[in-house]
């Protein structure tokens, strides 16, 4: 598979985490929302069940039972020259099954029954959630990369590449572990937290962006972005019982 056709799959995984409450549809129709963009998220396990980086959640729902809305990307373009999904979004509610502080990850159950199929340009097609392969075998240096995500509240998903620059980063939250961070040469921005980071050769997930790694003492923003490996994703996986 080629690296463009990586990147399309890679949208039917990607959701904005947004807000929780709003207005809610009563059925599932072409919406087009201009609303807070929290952060990004992807799918992963099944259609149902999204990832993103805890922090991303507002302060009061970071626990288990915590609600946040996830805006799910929608197909149709109405016939737009390009048929794939940009900037329509369809918010729905969903609640945080598990969580971890010190890895900075968040589990979402999406509620209700999901859309399952859309019209594109006249065409009906599947429109539910593409998971993500989790690959947590270990990452080596220089290893090629892709982020996608929703980074400056933008509508529609930007995609960054670079490489893995240091597979054995220290975790703030326990220094002892060293591997329990991976520090990656790619761009972040705000929103871009949650987002899925994967192989630019296969698609699969190695890891979920979690913030940028500042200077020692300075405060600035050294370009190099912090990633939670996809190990520890699966790991929050079998202890919740997911």
């Amino acid at each position: 598979m080629d690296f463009p056709s990586i990147v399309a799959r890679a949208r039917r995984s990607t959701v904005q985490i947004q807000p929780p409450g709003g207005p809610m549809p009563a059925s599932w129709s072409v919406l087009e929302l201009e609303r807070d963009i929290l952060g990004s998220g992807f799918c992963i396990l099944d259609d149902a069940t999204v990832c993103t980086a805890r922090h991303v959640l507002p302060e009061e729902e970071r626990h288990v039972g915590g609600q946040v809305n996830v805006g799910l990307p929608i197909p149709d373009m109405g016939g737009t020259p390009d048929p794939q999904s940009r900037s329509l979004f369809l918010p729905w509610e969903a609640s945080c099954v598990a969580e971890s502080a010190e890895d900075d990850l968040a589990i979402l159950h999406l509620h209700g029954k999901l859309p399952m199929r859309a019209i594109r340009n006249g065409v009906e097609e599947d429109a539910r959630l593409q998971p993500f392969a989790i690959d947590d075998q270990p990452v080596p240096d220089g290893e090629a990369i892709a982020v996608s995500g929703y980074p400056l509240a933008h509508p529609a998903m930007v995609t960054t590449t670079g490489v893995i620059a240091s597979a054995w980063a220290i975790n703030p939250a326990a220094p002892s572990e060293v591997g329990a961070r991976h520090l990656a040469d790619v761009t972040a921005a705000p929103g871009s937290s949650g987002a899925p980071c994967y192989r630019a050769s296969d698609g699969r997930l190695v890891g979920v962006l979690v913030g940028g790694r500042t200077l020692p003492g300075h405060g600035g923003y050294s370009g190099l972005s912090v990633l939670v490996p996809a190990g520890r994703v699966r790991n929050l996986i079998a202890a919740s019982g997911l």
